[in-house]
């Protein structure tokens, strides 16, 4: 946990990985190499954790999902050679847990640290702000929880007057996907900050001023009072052209001036200028976890992946055209004020507003219910719309729902079950051929990928292997990872 970060150095740079670099992750047994715009497993010790769990050389990983580190939300391949290596460190209550991907399809693995836990795990108390930093939230929970043991805060690590804030925008394609620690409107890109407020007394009041707020003062909520109170705060500080010319340029990261003005009872007015900066990437894929902005409509009971462009769902001509959505607000910085359910013609404008319903404070879904005419044949788009407290609007991806007629739907079943006729008929004629297919996976990937009735396939070597026969919408799937174990 903690000790993994104090034996490296840890003012590292966010560096770009233009040169191969390798990290070796002593406690779980495997080494990595990033080069290429990839980080691959290199080397698994026999009998390691990693080994154990399945983790192979020739594995990409994806993205570490856990532990969660402030350093480490950049795309895996960007990050500097010291935090890759402490990316990849897991903690003792934490374990590591990483996506992964051979030649078949993504999966999660989970490596736990073993071991003893150090009798003393914060030796360096106390620790700094930049130390603090390099630590995930439960280590710093157990960090304040040792000093509650061991005697009160010390006088240096009280907080000062300070704006704390780390703001990445990913774009693609001139499109502002996402904005980590942040959000962004048609108007402007926010970042989200915390600003610390060192009072004695009671904080009385704090003002906040950037650009391109025009000068005009975000002032702290009334119900935010108290000693030494973090106060988050949402501040437009750019446009949404200027984070676009940015990958057009390589002007990147983006800074904004922040003036500040903290009102603590009984002391002077403390004035002070930040700044607040947003690194801008361009074509790199979107973090684990991390969904495109415009992914918010959904089909009640189906929730969405994270960068699917259009959701699809079918009703028969003349069926009940009676659909349940949701309309998803968690994680959009800043909140929208209203939210339209809307339907689009083939131009992608909006034909026809079936609801619009106002946001409450906190408010994380939406539901709607419409209902679509179902006389002939066509394709209903529909999307949400989107309305911010500064008055622009942003469309949702669309959902599609099909209206087919009756001899669709029979003609879907009839390729339905010649798609499942010809599995179940290649599933016995892959047996027949390969009795031990899992002894000799690479050759029975080439066979499968030769017979005519197959789509397509691919295997990770002694694991498994992923093939889909024509005409047929799913996955299969030959798992010989326990057969191996």
């Amino acid at each position: 946990m903690f000790l993994s970060g104090m034996t490296s150095a840890l003012a590292s740079a966010l560096l770009l990985t233009a040169a191969p670099l390798s990290v070796t992750v002593e406690p779980l047994g495997f080494s990595v190499q990033n080069a290429n715009k990839e980080v691959r497993v290199t080397k698994v010790l026999p009998g390691s954790v990693a080994a154990q769990e399945g983790l192979e050389p020739g594995m990409r990983i994806v993205s570490i999902d856990r532990p969660r580190r402030s350093f480490a939300r950049d795309p895996i391949h960007l990050l500097s050679q010291t935090d890759l290596h402490d990316a990849l460190m897991p903690t003792w209550d934490e374990p590591l847990t990483i996506r992964i991907k051979g030649a078949d399809a993504e999966r999660v693995l989970r490596l736990r640290r073993t071991g003893p836990r150090p009798a003393q795990e914060f030796p360096d108390t106390p620790l700094t702000r930049e130390q603090l930093s390099r630590l995930t939230q439960l280590e710093q929970s157990r960090y304040l929880m040792w000093l509650a043991r061991h005697g009160s805060l010390p006088e240096s690590s009280m907080p000062e007057f300070e704006l704390e804030q780390r703001s990445t925008a990913y774009v693609k394609e001139d499109a502002l996907l996402a904005v980590i620690g942040g959000g962004s409107t048609p108007a402007h890109v926010y970042t989200s900050a915390t600003v610390l407020t060192p009072c004695e007394g009671a904080l009385e009041k704090l003002v906040l001023r950037g650009a391109p707020a025009g000068g005009a003062p975000l002032q702290l909520r009334p119900d935010v009072r108290g000693m030494n109170a973090s106060v988050r705060v949402d501040l437009p500080l750019w446009k949404p052209a200027e984070v676009l010319q940015a990958c057009r340029t390589s002007a990147s990261p983006l800074e904004s001036r922040v003036k500040a003005e903290l009102h603590c009872q009984g002391a002077p007015v403390e004035k002070r200028e930040f700044t607040a900066t947003l690194r801008v990437f361009c074509d790199e894929p979107l973090p684990a976890g991390i969904r495109d902005a415009r992914n918010v409509l959904s089909l009640a009971g189906r929730r969405r992946a994270d960068d699917a462009p259009a959701l699809i769902h079918q009703l028969e001509v003349g069926a009940n055209g009676m659909l349940a959505l949701n309309a998803r607000l968690d994680g959009i910085v800043p909140p929208p004020v209203e939210v339209s359910l809307v339907e689009l013609d083939g131009k992608g404008n909006t034909a026809r507003r079936h609801a619009t319903k106002k946001v409450e404070p906190q408010m994380t879904d939406l539901p709607f219910h419409v209902t679509l005419d179902t006389r002939t044949a066509r394709t209903a788009r529909l999307a949400a719309a989107l309305r911010f407290a500064d008055g622009s609007t942003r469309l949702s991806f669309p959902a599609d729902v099909a209206i087919v007629t009756r001899e669709e739907v029979a003609a879907q079943q009839r390729q339905a079950e010649e798609a499942y006729q010809r599995l179940m008929d290649f599933n016995r004629k892959l047996a027949q051929q390969w009795p031990s297919a899992c002894d000799s996976l690479t050759e029975v990937t080439a066979w499968t990928q030769a017979q005519p009735e197959i789509e397509w396939a691919a295997s990770t070597p002694d694991t498994s292997m992923t093939y889909q026969v024509k005409g047929s919408a799913g996955l299969n799937v030959l798992n010989c990872h326990r057969h191996h174990r």
